[in-house]
């Protein structure tokens, strides 16, 4: 081998610009008769995996006919090459053409072997692949029929299933899909806990009693989905960020501080005293959700919409809501202090005794917003805000102010 390797470097410099042009040429003649090839390679095996088939072994051929090629054009000066340079003294060591023949046969049959070797590897991956594909529909199946199952310990192990599905599959499309079947699990909870509605004048006592039964608190495969949706989905490694679609889940007491839910879709969910302490927020569609007494200390909620959302008694302490959409929303009583509402839309909001000490108002919008009992640090912190509009402004308390008189 170290005799034809040393032949071969010799010639190759001679043939060098010789093989440049013929594989110009080659090219330009394989761009004019791909097409009707491509058609039969994808009628074979598939669009993309039998071109890639196709050129594959294409290269193989070209490689044998190119070593033929070359030999035939330079097979007188091979051959004597090959007798002149035998180890066995050159009256004994005699070449014929036909043990060159067999050995260039044994070089081409290893050539094809390697090929095949190839071929071979490429269809039991090809298989191996459907096979596991298969296997990840058959649980995915499985445990999306085990999410509706009465036991409540059924359907965590269902949750983990799928969650596993997603983790371990390299499909883009699986991932997506478990995130998808999560979130109608978790919005179907919404429909499991109705909300009783408020009672009508005339209606019986008992109506009102009903209505004042505390209620339920969010369950437990709930809360462990939710776990793994906000806090674990860095895991999947998807390519294309997720946007969350819970509307109208119910999530009351709901353990979500720091959650991941960026743009998520939550209009009318049900979040009355859940824990979103340093939850990520950001442009969250929260329109006409209830978050009455939930924990959003220090939550992000840069451009969000809370339009008509229930926010009594909520704690959105050193919250950052800059720019939020706050629009005829019921914050009364909530707990704004050291808030960030630089920009915010708080238009025909009700805060009735909502709690703004020491909040950042620059720029934010008042206007038509009920200010009765509202609580600011003086009269310099609410005069930052567009005050234009807005009711009750001489009802409206300053802490400051009342201690200067006290002290006076």
């Amino acid at each position: 081998m170290g005799k034809v390797g040393e032949w071969f470097k010799e010639r190759w410099i001679m043939e060098r610009d010789a093989t440049r042009e013929l594989w110009k040429g080659f090219r330009g003649f394989v761009s004019k008769v791909w097409n009707p090839f491509g058609r039969v390679a994808s009628f074979i095996g598939g669009k993309v995996r039998a071109r890639a088939a196709f050129w594959s072994w294409l290269l193989v051929l070209l490689l044998v006919a190119g070593v033929v090629v070359t030999l035939s054009m330079e097979w007188e000066a091979f051959t004597t090459f090959m007798r002149e340079t035998g180890d066995a003294p050159k009256d004994k060591a005699e070449f014929s053409n036909q043990v060159i023949l067999r050995n260039l046969a044994l070089g081409v049959a290893a050539i094809l072997g390697v090929g095949f070797a190839w071929w071979r590897s490429w269809c039991l991956g090809k298989q191996t692949r459907v096979a596991e594909q298969g296997l990840i529909t058959d649980r995915f199946i499985k445990a999306t029929e085990q999410l509706g199952s009465d036991k409540e310990s059924v359907r965590i192990g269902a949750i983990y299933s799928l969650w596993r599905i997603a983790v371990d599959s390299p499909e883009q499309s699986d991932k997506i899909a478990v995130l998808d079947v999560l979130c109608a699990f978790v919005r179907a909870s919404g429909k499991d806990c109705e909300l009783p509605e408020p009672s009508k004048d005339g209606e019986k006592k008992e109506d009102e009693e009903k209505e004042s039964t505390p209620l339920p608190i969010v369950r437990d495969d709930i809360q462990i989905a939710m776990n793994l949706l906000d806090k674990k989905c860095c895991e999947l490694q998807l390519k294309d960020k997720y946007t969350f679609d819970l509307k109208g889940a119910y999530l009351a007491e709901a353990n979500l501080d720091n959650a991941q839910l960026e743009y998520a879709i939550l209009i009318s969910v049900h979040l009355k005293g859940a824990h979103l302490e340093g939850a990520h927020l950001e442009g969250a569609h929260l329109k006409g959700a209830h978050l009455e007494g939930a924990h959003l200390e220090g939550a992000h909620l840069e451009g969000a919409h809370l339009e008509g959302a229930h926010l009594e008694g909520a704690h959105l302490e050193g919250a950052h809501l800059e720019w939020a959409y706050l629009v005829r929303a019921h914050p009364e009583a909530a707990h704004l202090e050291g808030a960030y509402l630089e920009g915010a839309h708080l238009e025909g909001a009700n805060l009735e005794g909502a709690y703004l000490v020491r909040a950042h108002l620059e720029g934010a919008n008042l206007f038509g917003a009920h200010l009765e009992r509202a609580r600011f640090t003086n009269r310099a912190a609410l005069a930052k805000a567009n005050t234009k509009g807005a009711l009750n402004l001489d009802k409206v308390i300053f802490l400051e102010d009342d201690e200067d008189s006290e002290s006076a």
